[in-house]
């Protein structure tokens, strides 16, 4: 028993890292440890005892394809999956982040998307809605506008309803699009404005009150197009 206990502290002097002033370490750091541990759901919990209501656990779980970051209840419970990772053998096949706010490298790439209603709401006769889709990273906003006509009676050609969260804090400059009526007839030269009221309007040659004021306008096929919010 003498040897056992004698050999068993000396294995813990030899992995254990001391202050300069000596004396034994309150955090020893120890050399590389091979931790397995044998489980068909193995999970790992770090505590911190002096951490607020329901925010002292964290574990990491792993299953047959998957390991992830959970933050759990004080009751141990796994409510929220910030980071999973998917694997198919040796190939990472998926990575999940699951944040309010998400950056790289101080750069806000925060994903979102959405449906809202867009509204042709400056002239023409009458006032069609359609429902427009979006996809936001960080300040980058790609939008997509569908198929849209009406009679003309005003040189203007605007939509209305941009939500918020997607538009931008100056206008921005025209994007280029085609496939746009002007008086039943092609015009080219269209593009789109979004300003930072939540309008945007269609432009004709670089003008927004250029629209002929009679007979069919129209954004004759849906548009894609992309810009950002600063």
């Amino acid at each position: 028993m003498r040897f056992f206990l004698v050999a068993l502290i000396s294995i813990f002097f030899s992995t254990c890292a001391y202050p300069q002033s000596g004396g034994f370490p309150s955090r020893p750091t120890f050399g590389k440890v091979n931790v397995t541990v044998p489980a068909t759901a193995s999970l790992l919990t770090l505590r911190e005892s002096d951490g607020g209501a329901n925010a002292k656990s964290w574990s990491v779980n792993t299953s047959t394809t998957q390991l992830s970051l959970s933050l759990d209840t004080d009751a141990g419970v796994n409510t929220t999956f910030p980071l999973i990772f998917t694997r198919s053998g040796t190939t990472a096949t998926q990575i999940d982040l699951a944040a309010t706010a998400l950056k790289v490298n101080t750069i806000d790439v925060t994903p979102s998307q959405g449906t809202f209603s867009l509204t042709l709401s400056t002239g023409c006769t009458t006032t069609p809605s359609v429902t427009a889709t979006y996809q936001k990273v960080g300040q980058m906003v790609t939008m997509h506008i569908p198929f849209v006509t009406c009679t003309s009676n005003s040189s203007q050609f605007q939509f209305s309803g941009i939500p918020a969260a997607i538009r931008p804090s100056t206008a921005t400059g025209a994007v280029a699009m085609a496939n746009c009526l002007d008086n039943t007839t092609n015009a080219n030269n269209c593009s789109i404005r979004v300003n930072t009221s939540g309008t945007a309007d269609m432009l004709f040659n670089d003008q927004s009150a250029s629209w002929t004021t009679s007979g069919t306008k129209a954004l004759d096929k849906s548009a894609i197009f992309t810009y950002l919010q600063f």
